[in-house]
């Protein structure tokens, strides 16, 4: 199923959480954090058929979260990575 996706698709999937996480940190860069909390999905690691892009636009945010804290970023981080919503 993947191969039938266009890149136009997996953009828009893929857009809101990398564009949005890459502008959150952007703008919280000069905050003092004690840490970040990014909302992932179950599926960044069990996949599902038929959903390459969701899952790999997640897999960005656990990715990111288990980044080296280094002293350009130095803010711990951590991906929740949650099952369906109710009533979804």
């Amino acid at each position: 199923v993947a191969q039938l996706k266009t890149a136009e698709e997996y953009q828009r999937i893929l857009a809101p959480k990398v564009e949005g996480t890459r502008h959150l940190l952007t703008l919280l860069r000069e905050e003092p954090l004690d840490f970040i909390v990014l909302i992932s999905s179950l599926t960044s690691i069990t996949g599902f058929p038929g959903q390459t892009d969701y899952c790999s636009a997640n897999l960005v945010l656990d990715a990111y979260a288990n980044r080296p804290i280094s002293h350009v970023d130095p803010v711990f981080c951590v991906a929740m990575n949650w099952h369906s919503w109710r009533d979804v």
